[in-house]
């Protein structure tokens, strides 16, 4: 009788490689009963798996042209979860002319439609958070097929006027670029006003 082997799959992404189990120490129709046994490949499943290869333990991994391998169980991944990062620094800039977001700052978001924007006027600190279009104070923020890679522009004059108030920021002398932090657990990225850098006007004429 062919030889059982189980495979508990999890939820992971697999592709790229057809992977046979194998049922091992069949006899050969051809050789009389008490001859040798010989290994008889018994196609019974075909999964697609990259760069795995299949053992009766667990699954088995080995580097191509190299005489290292590594065995990784079933199950040891089930605790994991996936780690959603974006590459960059989120920042705001305000100048005399608007308040722009760049694409980190959408990324890190989500990407999402409206957004609250509160102000900590004592330490001097913004705030951006998602939020549903019919919450109070929401302001949309990526418009509806819009890509995030060219980030959000306001041209909102008062809330602009609004932080320079705050600060005491002379944009008509020059404007501020100031980096976020993101706070998973609020869902909201953190400007601090008091930290920033200066974005000088451009004085080269044109020709």
């Amino acid at each position: 009788m062919a030889k059982s082997i189980q495979l508990p799959l999890t939820n992971a992404c697999f592709d790229q490689m057809s992977l046979e189990l194998y049922s091992p120490n069949l006899r050969h129709p051809s050789l009389p009963y008490g001859e040798k046994t010989i290994e008889k490949k018994q196609k019974t499943r075909t999964i697609h798996i990259s760069g795995w290869q299949l053992g009766e333990s667990g699954v088995q991994s080995s580097e191509v042209g190299g005489t290292q391998s590594r065995e990784l169980k079933m199950g040891l991944l089930d605790s994991f979860e996936v780690l959603p990062y974006v590459t960059g620094v989120p920042t705001m800039s305000v100048t005399k002319d608007g308040i722009n977001f760049n694409k980190t700052v959408v990324e890190k978001l989500c990407s999402p439609a409206f957004v609250v924007v509160l102000v900590d006027k004592t330490n001097l600190k913004l705030a951006l958070t998602p939020c549903d279009e019919k919450a109070q104070g929401a302001r949309p923020f990526l418009r509806d097929g819009r890509s995030a890679r060219a980030g959000v522009r306001w041209n909102n004059t008062d809330l602009k006027d609004s932080i320079q108030t705050i600060t005491g920021w002379d944009l008509e002398d020059k404007g501020r670029k100031v980096g976020g932090r993101y706070y998973p657990e609020d869902n909201a990225l953190i400007f601090d006003l008091t930290t920033w850098t200066p974005i000088e006007r451009r004085s080269t004429a044109a020709d």
